[in-house]
């Protein structure tokens, strides 16, 4: 059975209301089929399109004004389906508008449909707040970097929302695309909200103004695979590589794991900078004790990439003296004519210090919170 949703959040300027349409009053996100959209959105030159635990995030245009669609992973349990949060400003106020195509079990969909509803609960909480801000530094011609200071974690989805009605007021005649991301976030794991459960939340997202996004010609890119062995050996390749970046940056090698970097994420860091903050690591971590690249996943040249090539993704989990959880994933991408090079990476520490003031049976919550496997 096919579901469809409309719920209009709305944001900043007046008291919250939410509401859930019914298909006489909107029925769709604009096309027929969740596999539909993927497929437009995936030729659209406009759209950006990128991986994110297994979901396709693609912001897309419509109507001058940015879209987010969330496309869920094919192990969800509401898969197929997608949802569409556009951004819109009404009379002096902010809004999100969330449509949802779900062709999964009612039970299932209904699901899916309350939990981005509380993600933007929590991007409604978070903007109305006096305590949180945006800040914005110019980092080169048509690109910037959005500070979000907040007093309470975000998803990276909401976080960027967040930050659209920003972004498009600093691109006005243009299209702002959201590149490289970072977040800090001190939380104490585990445990429910409160007075003694403060969080310090930082997303710091860079983004470029620009006329179009560029893709390519055709969305039928050929795989870059012309033998099966050729994958085995890349999922080899990749294993090797994140191991010896992580023995790099902890053996204290850092001239060797900051040249692993792509030019892109070398430009949002100096050298020194990208040092100091190693070296934080280091101090917060103490040596490593194991290296545990535990999934490599390849997609194989991908439709509307920002670049055609190969982009493999490495989760992993380390430990270390003082921290027996180190998790997150790096996004390798080789080229036609290129080696592997880091485009994006994701981490987490915790370490003993946090996980002792942690009740014991809150323990797999708080590393389900920050994507670990319990031991």
């Amino acid at each position: 059975m096919k579901l469809r949703y409309v719920v209009i959040l709305l944001l900043i300027t007046t008291p919250f209301c939410g509401s859930v349409a019914s298909d006489a009053e909107n029925s769709t996100i604009g096309y027929k089929s969740v596999a539909a959209a993927l497929e437009a959105l995936n030729q659209d030159s406009d759209s950006r399109v990128s991986l994110q635990e297994g979901w396709t995030i693609i912001q897309s245009r419509e109507n001058d004004t940015t879209a987010l669609w969330s496309f869920t992973p094919s192990s969800h349990p509401a898969h197929p389906a997608a949802v569409k949060r556009l951004t819109v400003e009404e009379n002096g106020a902010v809004y999100i508008r969330m449509t949802a195509l779900c062709e999964a079990s009612k039970i299932e969909c209904d699901k899916l449909i309350e939990q981005f509803k509380a993600l933007n609960d929590r991007v409604r909480e978070n903007m109305t707040k006096a305590e949180n801000a945006v800040t914005v530094e110019e980092v080169g011609s048509d690109r910037f970097e959005l500070i979000l200071t907040s007093a309470s974690a975000l998803d990276i989805e909401s976080a960027q929302a967040s930050l659209v009605p920003t972004a498009e007021s600093l691109c006005p005649d243009k299209y702002p695309t959201f590149g490289h991301y970072q977040f800090e976030s001190a939380e104490r794991l585990g445990q429910l909200p409160g007075p003694d459960n403060a969080t310090d939340f930082k997303f710091i997202q860079q983004i470029a103004c620009v006329e179009a996004v560029l893709a390519p010609e055709t969305s039928d890119r050929k795989s870059f695979f012309s033998d099966p062995t050729e994958k085995r050996n890349v999922e080899e390749r990749i294993l090797q590589l994140s191991e010896s970046y992580f023995a790099d940056i902890f053996g204290g090698n850092y001239e060797k794991a900051f040249a692993s970097l792509s030019a892109e994420m070398k430009s949002y860091r100096s050298f020194d900078e990208w040092s100091a903050q190693m070296d934080q690591l280091r101090i917060k971590s103490g040596s490593i004790t194991s290296i545990d690249v535990h999934t490599i996943t390849i997609y194989d040249n991908p439709p509307n990439a920002p670049q055609p090539g190969l982009y493999v993704a490495a989760d992993y989990q380390n430990s270390f003296e003082k921290a027996p959880f180190h998790c997150g994933f790096l996004i390798w991408f080789r080229g036609e004519s290129s080696d592997f090079e880091i485009t994006r990476e994701e981490t987490g520490l915790l370490t003993y210090e946090t996980l002792e003031q942690i009740p014991v049976e809150n323990h797999e919550t708080a590393l389900a919170q920050m994507k670990c496997n319990a031991p």
